[in-house]
């Protein structure tokens, strides 16, 4: 899908559209809930949990769900991994664009899920779609995608990839129809590469996502 790579350090990973997008490709494998820094806010919010209740329980022992309160406060502990993420990305494709003095180009960033199984998509989506509100105004569009992840989705019976862009309030619908044509052509490619799907489908919005957790495959 792409006409040519920068392939140098520093920069963004990928020309695609005839330079019209400049695209840095990331992946998140690590699962960062075994962080120390992770670990010691987690521990902090479960004191907070059982003070402020002596009897929760986890489900797992016949308990209750963790509170939506404390449960918003664990999520945001993976602000600061996907911020560092993020704000490289960022880098990236501001040099990228000064260096090629391509001023015009749209900022594409490709989060790749490669078996970080910890946050359900759309939690990830809110998460870099909040962050990348306030900070890094050179990523026009990121796409959530995932390969070697398999996604369960509730209005699917089947295993699912998915192809998840969100974009800026400042970009074009010009935009907007380029990276469909590039999520056309990755799943097209796809399709040459293990076979016909069994299932595909393109949807407007985030509803698709709702709900849906990725896979575990036992080791």
């Amino acid at each position: 899908v792409g006409d040519d790579s920068t392939m140098a350090a520093g920069y963004a990973d990928y020309f695609l559209e005839q330079r019209t997008l400049v695209v840095e490709l990331k992946s998140v494998e690590t699962e960062f809930g075994g962080s120390k820094a992770f670990m010691a806010g987690f521990d902090e919010i479960m004191k907070d949990l059982l003070k402020a209740d002596p009897t929760w329980r986890p489900q797992l022992f016949g308990g209750k769900p963790i509170p939506k309160e404390f449960l918003a406060r664990i999520i945001r502990l993976y602000r600061p991994p996907l911020g560092r993420i993020l704000k490289k990305a960022n880098r990236q494709i501001k040099v990228t664009k000064t260096q090629f003095n391509l001023g015009r180009s749209h900022g594409v960033l490709f989060i790749v899920n490669d078996r970080f199984l910890e946050l359900p998509p759309d939690t990830v989506r809110a998460l870099v779609a909040s962050i990348l509100t306030h900070s890094y105004s050179s990523v026009d569009c990121f796409v959530y995608l995932t390969l070697n992840t398999y996604v369960e989705v509730p209005s699917s019976e089947y295993a699912n990839l998915l192809w998840v862009p969100c974009y800026a309030e400042r970009v074009p619908d010009s935009l907007v129809n380029q990276i469909n044509r590039v999520g056309k052509a990755w799943f097209d490619f796809l399709e040459k590469k293990v076979g016909p799907f069994d299932f595909r489908v393109e949807v407007r919005g985030d509803a698709f996502i709702k709900g849906a957790r990725a896979i575990r495959i036992p080791p």
